[in-house]
């Protein structure tokens, strides 16, 4: 049986990608069949009660990182100052690494998210193993920042970010059982520019296995998913009181529910007001359905396989370079995607042939009535399969995983991924 090693120090709240990563690799049919088994190493922090889910289900959790995954993200620096964070990521990467030197299993690590300081961590801690048996076990890595996204480039401190994430990768790709993958087309023209070499997309990490399509039943209201993820503002989620009342106290839409899923991670007094204000609104309108909790893996593809559209307010100061895990989820379920800005996932929605519908405050309940209309239309078919791009995108996870392990080491299958 194939061990898969998890290792990402962000498992450490129920929120985000980084719980739903885990929840999609638990659902493919590598792992539920089991032909491979999960040894996840996540934060120390992560709630027992999460924990002790995960263990039922052919998954070991440990409770390892002690590092803040995000402690760089939203405040840039250079290497120098970031050096003992660095270092100390570097020894629990080792620690990790060391507990499969003489590994008498099948292995197989994999890492879907590190930003720049991550892959300098983990090159580090490769070092210590350079003429060892681990050298044969694939290193899978996942790409999933802009290198070039605006708050990136330069920060406060003239710290040249882009360069970093250039030094960082082309250090950890110098080890030979190293495989790098980009989370969407774009990363993978930026990072092959970077690394001077082809790159691939990796599967979206968020999808698994393909879950059964459920059509919407006869009679059954219209849905359209107004939010879905981490409440946080560039998202959009301080203008969804304003949002989710124009439109339940509309007639039009009176055989439309509306549903806001999210998981509020923080006690910021701000988030806590609109929780609060969505609460009520839900009170005294019916058609608007509240899910303030993080959703299973199951039930997360059962609200978008039973809805039709989903709206996007993402601030383009943040997202127009930023992936987006919802609008692959929506694009899995064929569902029509209306965005209020002009951010990447406009882009990728045009690649992965969904309908997009682009509006603005004045506009999104005239846009709104044109995708109901739509509605009784070929809904949740698959993605668009004819190119590489979304056939790569939309693979089984697991599967592909078993691939890479079955590879030699830096050869990679190159898909011509053509980004427009």
């Amino acid at each position: 049986m194939l061990t898969i090693v998890l290792c990402d120090p962000a498992l450490r709240e129920l929120g985000g990608h980084h719980p739903a990563a885990l929840q999609a690799m638990l659902s493919t049919r590598l792992v539920t069949g089991e032909k491979a088994c999960c040894h996840v190493y996540g934060h120390m922090d992560c709630p027992d009660e999460y924990v002790a889910t995960l263990n039922a289900r052919h998954c070991k959790f440990y409770k390892h990182f002690g590092t803040d995954f995000y402690q760089y993200f939203y405040k840039p620096a250079d290497i120098a100052s970031t050096q003992p964070y660095i270092r100390l990521l570097s020894v629990e990467y080792t620690e990790v690494l060391q507990r499969y030197k003489s590994f008498n299993q099948p292995v197989l690590f994999w890492f879907h998210t590190l930003n720049w300081q991550h892959a300098y961590a983990l090159a580090l801690a490769l070092e210590g193993f350079k003429n060892t048996e681990l050298t044969k076990a694939p290193i899978v890595v996942g790409l999933m920042y802009n290198p070039y996204n605006s708050q990136n480039i330069v920060g406060s401190n003239g710290a040249n970010v882009a360069l970093n994430f250039e030094l960082a990768f082309k250090y950890l790709n110098k080890f030979k059982n190293v495989q790098l993958y980009a989370a969407d087309g774009e990363l993978a023209a930026v990072y092959s520019k970077i690394l001077s070499q082809p790159l691939d997309v990796h599967p979206c990490i968020l999808l698994g296995s393909k879950p059964a399509q459920k059509q919407p039943s006869a009679g059954e209201n219209r849905r359209v998913i107004l939010f879905s993820g981490d409440a946080k503002l560039d998202k959009g989620f301080g203008d969804l009181p304003k949002i989710a009342k124009s439109l339940v106290v509309n007639p039009a839409f009176s055989d439309v529910e509306f549903v806001v899923q999210y998981t509020v991670t923080n006690n910021s007094a701000v988030l806590s007001a609109i929780d609060s204000r969505l609460k009520q609104l839900a009170a005294e309108h019916s058609r608007l359905t509240i899910v303030d909790q993080f959703m299973s893996h199951d039930e997360l593809h059962k609200l978008f396989s039973r809805s039709h559209a989903v709206l996007f307010n993402y601030a383009e100061h943040a997202y127009k370079n930023q992936s987006s895990g919802v609008l692959w989820l929506a694009a899995q379920h064929k569902l029509t995607v209306i965005s209020m800005s002009n951010v990447w996932l406009n882009r990728e929605a045009k690649r992965l042939g969904l309908k997009l519908y682009e509006a603005n405050e004045q506009t999104l309940h005239g846009q709104l009535l044109l995708v109901l209309q739509q509605v009784n239309a070929v809904l949740n078919s698959e993605p668009n399969g004819t190119n590489g791009y979304s056939e790569a995108l939309f693979q089984d996870l697991g599967d592909w995983l078993f691939t890479n392990y079955q590879k030699p080491a830096n050869n990679q299958m190159n898909i011509n991924v053509c980004i427009k």
